[in-house]
């Protein structure tokens, strides 16, 4: 699957999953070392932002070091 199809049902997912008054605010895709692509979720509510770390199947992910890479990446590519 490509990842402009990957992002479609990705984000179909994170706003199954939003808090009630969250709004999906955009995603970030990002392949840590391990391989695995791991989508960063951004949610916007009148509290603020949120987050959520999905993988290729939408689920979310509970490994700390993952997400911490992918998010690393992430935060590395906006700094470029």
């Amino acid at each position: 699957m490509s990842l402009s199809e990957d992002l479609g049902a990705v984000a179909a997912r994170a706003v199954e999953l939003a808090e009630p008054g969250e709004e999906l605010a955009g995603i970030l895709a990002a392949e840590p070392a391990s391989g695995a692509r791991v989508y960063l979720c951004a949610f916007a509510s009148g509290d603020g932002r949120s987050w959520l770390a999905l993988d290729e199947r939408g689920e979310p992910v509970e490994d700390r070091v993952l997400v911490r890479d992918a998010a690393s990446i992430a935060a590395l590519c906006e700094f470029a």
